[in-house]
């Protein structure tokens, strides 16, 4: 009878290690399934982002051109602007200039 027992025993322990080790094996394989997935989410989510910047970095570009041709539309029109003033107030100013050359130094 002792010897049905320790065997009986000895049957359970080995069924229980053979159920532990499925579990372990299970638990890994689950793990490792989990890694890999949350890997592949982590490469799509990185890709996904890298698209969004370049797109933003791409926008932005686009947005600095244009506000650099209407800085420099702006620019050419003061100069054009300063360029007229000065022409209409050329005939002006060399009279103004002459006038002040005879009133320091006389004729």
């Amino acid at each position: 009878m002792t010897n049905s027992i320790i065997s009986k025993m000895a049957s359970i322990e080995l069924e229980a290690k053979a159920i532990y080790e499925d579990y372990e094996t299970k638990k890994l394989a689950h793990a490792i399934q989990l890694k890999d997935k949350l890997e592949t989410l982590r490469l799509s989510y990185d890709l996904e982002t890298q698209k969004q910047v370049e797109d933003l970095k791409e926008a932005l570009a686009k947005e600095l051109a244009q506000e650099e041709a209407a800085a420099l539309a702006r620019q050419q029109a003061q100069e054009r602007a300063i360029e007229l003033f000065l022409a209409d107030q050329k005939e002006h100013l060399v009279d103004q200039i002459v006038d002040r050359v005879v009133e320091k130094y006389g004729y």
